[in-house]
């Protein structure tokens, strides 16, 4: 081990979750950052008792974020594309991992594990070999067991027989800061998303076990299916160029027309498959995104991409300069 490995774990509004993570990783000698998006004063107290109670575990919090931002001179509004405070009432991940990102390359690390508040490790030596196998790999990570790493319509469309495309997952993921050409978009699939852009031509490695702490996925979806469903189309873009030489086409209008059309027929087709297994619970939730995703046009995947790639360049001239 050297000072150039580490482990960032994001947590928000979950002490009891993070000190079960903690605690299965306690004996691993890797420095542990924990990046505190936790709005509630009581949990924030609880995070930040709790990181003192572990060896090598430094808490990343509010002031924290307002002392790095400070330091690196890195102003607002400018970079609201990029990060915004921890501790947002609103979906905050996307930020919070380029908090870490960016802190990362500040410290000079060369091997950087992120994972989850929810991730148990049950074999410890899983992470060293991780992080050995970044050498040869531009992304390494584990298969994750227990609730796997997908939306409620995913988890549905599994259930219903339909097996989409996955890959490593962003709860937990070994990469070398060094190598970051592009920053995370703050919506859901953000991991999977900055993880393509960057797979073009290179290889990553998938590898051991992790266990996810279980849930159900499917509670309370109407306050996430439709956040979830943009990431999902604009995750459907990215796989859908893949192959390709270019991601040009992410910033043009009929490429996205054609998938919004696509992303229809797949919506009836799920559809279809839980009227026909009499899924009563699960086409209630098909039907609410049918009817609630109208104003997901390929206007906004198209802006939403011309304004990446802008920003890109704040971006790159930004981490390049971190010291």
């Amino acid at each position: 081990m050297t000072t150039k490995e580490a482990i960032f774990i994001f947590t928000k509004d979950r002490p009891e979750t993070l000190n079960k993570t903690l605690d299965s990783i306690q004996h691993v000698q890797y420095t542990k950052f924990v990046i505190d998006d936790s709005v509630k004063p009581e949990n924030l107290k609880s995070v930040s008792q709790i990181c003192n109670e572990y060896p090598n575990c430094i808490y990343l919090g509010k002031m924290e974020f307002n002392q790095f931002t400070s330091s690196q001179g890195i102003d607002f509004p400018k970079f609201d594309f990029l990060l915004r405070e921890v501790g947002s009432m609103e979906w905050n991940l996307g930020y919070a991992r380029n908090f870490a990102l960016l802190y990362s390359k500040y410290l000079g690390l060369e091997k950087v594990l992120f994972t989850d508040d929810d991730i148990q490790v049950p074999y410890l030596k899983l992470i060293e070999e991780l992080f050995q196998s970044i050498n040869n790999y531009q992304f390494v990570g584990a298969n994750i067991l227990g609730l796997v790493d997908d939306s409620a319509l995913g988890h549905i469309a599994t259930d219903l027989g339909i097996n989409n495309e996955r890959m490593l997952s962003g709860g937990f993921m070994v990469f070398n800061p060094n190598k970051i050409e592009h920053f995370f978009l703050n919506n859901y699939n953000e991991d999977w998303i900055w993880l393509f852009l960057q797979l073009k031509e290179k290889e990553y490695l998938q590898t051991g076990e992790v266990f996810q702490e279980l849930t159900n996925p499917l509670t309370s979806y109407k306050t996430k299916v439709i956040f979830q469903e943009f990431g999902e189309i604009a995750l459907d873009g990215i796989l859908d160029l893949f192959k390709e030489a270019s991601y040009d086409s992410l910033t043009q209008l009929p490429f996205w027309e054609r998938l919004i059309e696509e992303r229809e027929q797949y919506l009836d087709l799920l559809l279809s498959k839980a009227i026909a297994k009499e899924k009563g619970s699960y086409a209630e939730i098909i039907e609410y995104v049918k009817s609630n995703s109208k104003d997901l046009n390929a206007v906004k995947f198209k802006d939403l991409f011309e304004k990446y790639f802008y920003d890109r360049k704040l971006f790159q001239d930004l981490y390049k300069s971190l010291s």
